[in-house]
């Protein structure tokens, strides 16, 4: 009787359930409990299978925006959504909730300026032309300051280095 109540749902609407609930109440609180568990679980599953995408989403735009190799721009909820396919505020709750992730995009802006001087720095070495470190700050659009010129200086150093062994003139 209360399997074809079930079946007759599907084909009938509610009235079978409205004389299940009159007649055996006790068997329809526990129908309902059954059905509000199992979507609950569904949805919960769900959810948790869309933040896990939208997280690996969200790293993957993050290693995108940091091996460009234009000038490297501060890391915004903005860019990555967009390159996401997420608004900004969802990459911002995603990120928040992310302890690793939110790590991740805390990194990548602290280092801004010395990607900014990496980049300056290739960018000049593959253009051919000698350069000396106001050069570099001036193609990083970046000021000099005691704490980016020993930078500047190493970066150069390092790049004539390497230049050299591969038999490269600058």
């Amino acid at each position: 009787d209360r399997q074809s109540i079930l079946r007759a749902k599907a084909y009938t609407g509610q009235d079978f359930l409205k004389r299940a609930r009159l007649r055996d109440k006790e068997w329809y609180e526990e129908l309902k409990a059954s059905r509000h568990r199992a979507s609950i679980k569904g949805r919960e599953s769900q959810s948790t299978a869309r933040h896990s995408e939208r997280r690996k989403n969200l790293l993957k735009a993050l290693e995108n925006l940091l091996s460009r190799p234009t000038r490297p721009i501060r890391i915004t909820y903005a860019a990555l959504g967009k390159l996401a396919g997420l608004t900004r505020l969802q990459a911002l709750l995603e990120v928040k909730a992310d302890p690793k992730l939110l790590r991740a995009v805390h990194d990548a802006n602290d280092s801004k300026i010395s990607r900014q001087l990496e980049w300056a720095v290739r960018t000049l070495l593959a253009e051919g032309a000698p350069f000396g470190a106001r050069q570099v700050f001036q193609k990083a659009k970046l000021p000099s300051t005691p704490s980016t010129a020993p930078l500047v200086k190493r970066l150069i150093e390092v790049e004539a280095k390497s230049h050299k062994r591969r038999g490269i003139r600058r």
